[in-house]
């Protein structure tokens, strides 16, 4: 008797010690709210082909009706460019907890339900993978939630993955397509505290895809800033060495600015400048690679033998002589009956 007491003293204490450690987490910040619906979100509840830049989310700035789209589409969605895709959440904490975890819970309304993506999370420096659950049908990121299938992935996060001042959680979609969200929480310790978000205007990336524009009558290659943005909307202008400059309007998250600057041949070093308020805020260096020219041929067919017979350029002679002995064909025939044309 004594032993089986024993026992339910040590069972007691074991699911108490559980109940004190879930019940001392409190939730820090929260994107959305978990009620089986997706209407608080951006482009809900059936505009996800209008898919944005990826979002760049503030705690304490921005607005999941205007900065979360409810959609986050995976790297075989037609919609989303067929490419990985990263939402990013930042926000700031006053001081650390002195220990056990913080806790972020994804939850999900719904996934894809034949090929669902995996999900890449990070906070900070500490990643993880999460492969997801088949969804409940193709209908709901149309906006009919009658066969949803709700799906959490929870991260806990040591203490030591977090620092005071600013932090980053970055949810990135790989390998197939699309999720539906629900809400997104991050919970703390009792006393933890956010702080307030620092301005910071940088650079975050400089590219240059590799195509050409035409403008004013002479190819150009496209240099392509991501500039991060914290703070109120901001006038600002972004250059590419002395010469080329754009004048932009940043608001607050992440945004793309394109600048052409002539084609060149071989490859060259260019620098690129934000400044505010007529003030140099941050620079980097960016190695253009030359502009490489293509023929495309766009010929009217209807019909496509795989490969060719000839050579390509012959094939095109081909094409044309074939358009205009038609050319020729319908004028000749034009007064006679019909049918016969």
């Amino acid at each position: 008797m004594k032993r089986l007491f024993s026992l339910f003293i040590a069972l007691l204490c074991l699911f108490t010690l559980d109940a004190v450690t879930a019940g001392g987490l409190e939730t820090l910040w929260e994107i959305g709210q978990s009620d089986n619906s997706a209407t608080e979100f951006y482009l809900a509840p059936n505009g996800f082909e209008q898919f944005p830049p990826d979002p760049v989310y503030i705690i304490g700035i921005s607005d999941p009706a205007r900065d979360w789209p409810y959609a986050q589409p995976g790297p075989v969605d037609y919609w989303g460019g067929r490419k990985d895709h990263t939402f990013t959440i930042l926000f700031a904490l006053q001081q650390l907890p002195k220990e056990g975890n913080c806790q972020l819970t994804i939850d999900l309304l719904d996934t894809h339900p034949q090929i669902p993506p995996t999900l890449i999370v990070s906070v900070n420096d500490q990643l993880e993978e999460f492969p997801l659950p088949k969804g409940g049908g193709k209908e709901s990121i149309h906006g009919d939630l009658s066969s949803l299938k709700e799906h959490k992935v929870v991260v806990d996060i040591p203490v030591g993955a977090l620092k005071k001042g600013p932090n980053q959680v970055q949810i990135t979609s790989t390998k197939e397509s699309w999720i539906l969200y629900d809400s997104v929480v991050f919970e703390a310790p009792e006393g933890v505290q956010l702080g307030e978000q620092s301005n910071l205007t940088c650079i975050q990336a400089v590219d240059c895809p590799q195509y050409l524009k035409e403008v004013d009558g002479a190819l150009h290659q496209s240099i392509q800033i991501k500039v991060r943005h914290i703070g109120p909307p901001e006038g600002a202008t972004l250059r590419i060495n002395p010469d080329h400059e754009k004048k932009v309007t940043l608001s607050p998250g992440d945004q793309e600015v394109e600048i052409p600057i002539p084609a060149g041949d071989t490859e060259r070093r260019v620098i690129a400048e934000l400044i505010l308020a007529e003030e140099v805020v941050d620079s980097t260096e960016y190695d253009v690679p030359p502009a490489r020219k293509w023929d495309v041929y766009i010929l009217p067919h209807s019909h496509v033998d795989i490969g060719y017979t000839q050579l390509q350029s012959v094939v095109e002679k081909l094409h044309w002589d074939y358009f205009e002995q038609a050319i020729v064909w319908a004028r000749e025939t034009a007064n006679d009956p019909e049918g016969s044309r």
